[in-house]
């Protein structure tokens, strides 16, 4: 399981907020390009799992403006949507700051990709992964800008092993990263 936290701030052109959770490829990119879609998971069914499951996409939290929002969670059967209001005092193209936590079933090897759907600026994302079994963290940016991004870790002998990515200025959407894991159980000693 993975837990990941967006924050931002733009201009809504639609009172509600979308996050999906698709088992369907096609379904899944067309979510991708829906100015109406906040956030889309994609999930390959697995093990009688799919995305309408709770066990796979699990909506945590979403606040505009620093006040928390209820979600609705709709279920079909091979995915799942949550709507949330984005509240009654915004004014038509005011901006508001957003911030969503959820919870994702991880899978297709040790893979973990975040993609942007919207022109952002000053992207950040950071992955903790202490206590986890996790040897090493690899990052591969696919940010679109006209500089390189900025990197730090602590190594997984730190007592809060992480890794970081950072992106000053405007990158343009369908960028994004993915944090590829190396386990501690996967390194084999060699001896002559």
């Amino acid at each position: 399981m993975a837990t990941i936290r967006w924050e931002y701030r733009f201009v809504p052109t639609s009172p509600l907020l979308r996050f999906s959770c698709v088992s369907d490829l096609d379904t899944y990119r067309e979510l991708m390009t829906d100015p109406a879609s906040t956030a889309t998971w994609y999930f390959e069914p697995v093990d009688g799992l799919n995305a309408s499951s709770s066990k796979v996409f699990e909506l945590v939290q979403v606040a505009v403006n620093g006040k928390p929002q209820k979600a609705r969670r709709s279920v079909r059967k091979e995915d799942q949507v949550f709507t949330v209001g984005l509240g009654g005092e915004l004014k038509p193209g005011e901006p508001v700051t957003v911030s969503y936590t959820y919870r994702v079933l991880v899978q297709h090897g040790h893979v973990l990709h975040l993609d942007l759907a919207q022109p952002t600026k000053d992207f950040r994302a950071e992955l903790w992964y202490g206590d986890c079994g996790i040897r090493y963290m690899n990052v591969l940016d696919y940010l679109s800008g006209p500089r390189q991004p900025r990197y730090t870790e602590l190594a997984a002998s730190a007592p809060s092993p992480n890794v970081e990515v950072a992106y000053e200025g405007w990158t343009f959407p369908k960028g994004g990263v993915a944090f590829v894991s190396v386990l501690e159980r996967e390194m084999h000693t060699i001896t002559s």
